[in-house]
């Protein structure tokens, strides 16, 4: 939990004003709503002698968490995407980010896996050509 702390120092919090009209016979009334999104912005940099580069976004907005990945040099195939405990990039072989996030010290396994799995372990996405 302390990691995800430490993660959520880099959130940005926007605050969105709404403003809503309504006529209530010819007095004009103004009502502000005012919803918070919390969003994370990582840039991916090539390690390992990769050319896979790109942003990672996380938004929370409604206690929902939104993981959008943008990514750009893979190779045409199934790849899997994984979430670390360190956001420390600066060995080559990427061994400096620790093993994948683990908070609830559950087994590695595939994402919602009822003999459970690491809450890092995203699981497998497409990349087309």
């Amino acid at each position: 939990m302390k990691k995800v702390i430490l993660a959520l120092i880099f959130i940005i919090t926007l605050l969105i004003a709404c403003k809503k009209d309504k006529n209530e016979g010819d007095t004009k009334v103004e009502e502000t709503v005012e919803v918070e999104i919390k969003k994370i912005k990582l840039k991916l940099e090539p390690k390992s002698n990769s050319n896979v580069s790109g942003n990672v976004v996380f938004t929370d907005e409604n206690n929902s968490v939104t993981m959008t990945a943008i990514l750009s040099g893979l190779k045409p195939g199934s790849h899997a995407i994984h979430l670390h405990e360190k956001a420390d990039c600066s060995a080559d072989d990427g061994t400096s980010t620790g093993g994948h996030w683990n908070p609830t010290s559950e087994p590695h396994g595939k994402w919602g896996a009822s003999d459970g799995y690491h809450k890092g372990d995203i699981g497998n996405f497409e990349a087309d050509e």
